[in-house]
């Protein structure tokens, strides 16, 4: 069995297809107001409490079950802009310009960045050119300079972890029952 959340609601599936509410084995085209702001989502599947946000690809107000998330798509050029995201609590986190950024994700408090070089940074490998940048909640910075057979590496661990996960039931939303934006 799968577990998950439509909405702030438990669910569950047995084949990763069809979909239930947990309480009271329900299908999930039956959607439920928000447990947060009681607001069912928009006609466009937003979460009521946020609408649409410009630049965005998925955003889930967190519905008072999980912290807020806020996934920026890459295609768009704002992303190489600076700017900033200010969580619920009101503490902010600035977002410098770069015009190498490729990707931002917020999870949380923390904001996720991947950058691209074209060409090498000044003292290192020519082949490191994919850059993970994070910002933690307080503000601390870390991060990772990999090249492609890093990130190759990189991608069969997380691979092997995420399906370790499954055989475990860990809950996660999958992207046909995700927040959207």
């Amino acid at each position: 069995m799968i577990k998950s959340t439509n909405y702030g609601h438990e669910t569950y599936s047995v084949d990763g297809e069809n979909w239930f509410y947990s309480d009271d084995d329900s299908p999930i085209s039956d959607i439920r107001p928000c447990p947060k702001c009681r607001e069912l989502p928009t006609a466009e599947g937003y979460d009521a409490c946020i609408g649409y946000i410009p630049g965005a690809s998925s955003v889930c107000c967190g519905h008072g079950v999980t912290e807020p998330i806020l996934v920026m798509k890459h295609e768009l050029e704002n992303i190489k802009d600076g700017g900033y995201i200010i969580h619920d609590d009101g503490s902010r986190v600035d977002i410098r310009p770069h015009s190498e950024r490729e990707h931002l994700a917020v999870l949380g408090k923390t904001v996720y960045e991947f950058l691209f070089y074209n060409s090498p940074l000044d003292g290192e490998d020519e082949s490191d050119r994919i850059h993970i940048l994070i910002t933690h909640h307080d503000g601390e910075k870390s991060g990772l300079l990999l090249n492609f057979e890093d990130v190759i590496i990189f991608m069969r661990g997380l691979s092997v972890c995420m399906q370790k996960a499954l055989e475990n039931n860990v809950p996660f939303t999958p992207s046909n029952n995700a927040c959207s934006g």
